[in-house]
């Protein structure tokens, strides 16, 4: 949200984190990615130890083994791209 002021600030933020700003931005639509990520058979992620993480004030639970799963990821992109909605 924010329109172009906040396309602004978020390029101002960016320019702090890599020192410079963007030229351009790109909308990226999730469930595009999901759909393309489950046509090439899902992809590889690495998990390179184990990461469990618990935060009641955030509501948040990390529980991961060290891995280097498969995932069809289509249903996740979709769920967190619907979260972000909210």
């Amino acid at each position: 949200g924010g329109g172009e002021k906040g396309i602004q600030n978020l390029y101002k933020e960016i320019s702090q984190l890599v020192g410079f700003e963007p030229d351009y931005q790109v909308v990226v639509e999730w469930e595009a990615i999901g759909a393309i990520v489950d046509a090439i058979g899902g992809v590889w992620f690495d998990v390179p130890y184990n990461m469990f993480y618990y935060d009641d004030h955030q509501d948040l639970a990390i529980s991961q083994q060290a891995a280097r799963p498969q995932c069809s990821c289509s249903a996740t992109i979709s769920a967190s791209a619907s979260e972000m909605d909210q």
